[in-house]
């Protein structure tokens, strides 16, 4: 999610200025790199699409000690109507989608149990807008 592309032209970009977000509890330096270094961050194409994703109540990013079923809700609010909402599980070696919905809407909040997780692993979100933006979490661990 960064600008800093390596590319000399900037003609060539698809995505000419991705931005980072970050879950700081106020706007000072010294919030923003604790939330860099707890991971609470996600990436977009460039939009500022606001995302929150959360497994058991932990935040994107967190190591999380399940005994159960995980419980993943968050909520998506677009610049513009979204496409997909995604919930990528890697678990058992594989990545597959946990979780899809098409949307058209502006604002989605979703509320899902995964029912087939099993072991360690992660999950992320993946949004994508009708306008071709993404955004994308932070994985959240899952431990056993």
């Amino acid at each position: 999610a960064s600008s800093d592309t390596h590319f000399a032209s900037f003609s060539r970009m698809s995505y000419p200025s991705g931005l980072m977000g970050a879950w700081a509890p106020e706007l000072t330096r010294e919030a923003v790199w604790r939330a860099m270094d707890s991971r609470l961050v996600y990436g977009t194409t460039g939009a500022r699409i606001f995302a929150e994703f959360f497994v058991n109540g932990h935040p994107m990013g967190s190591d999380v000690k399940v005994r159960g079923t995980p419980r993943l809700t968050g909520r998506v609010v677009g610049t513009g109507p979204l496409e997909k909402v995604e919930i990528v599980r890697f678990s058992k070696g594989r990545y597959n989608n946990a979780f899809a919905k098409s949307a058209k809407t502006e604002q989605l909040k979703f509320q899902f149990s995964d029912t087939s997780f099993v072991g360690s692993g992660f999950y992320y979100l993946r949004v994508t807008q009708e306008d071709g933006h993404l955004i994308w979490s932070s994985p959240i661990y899952i431990f056993r």
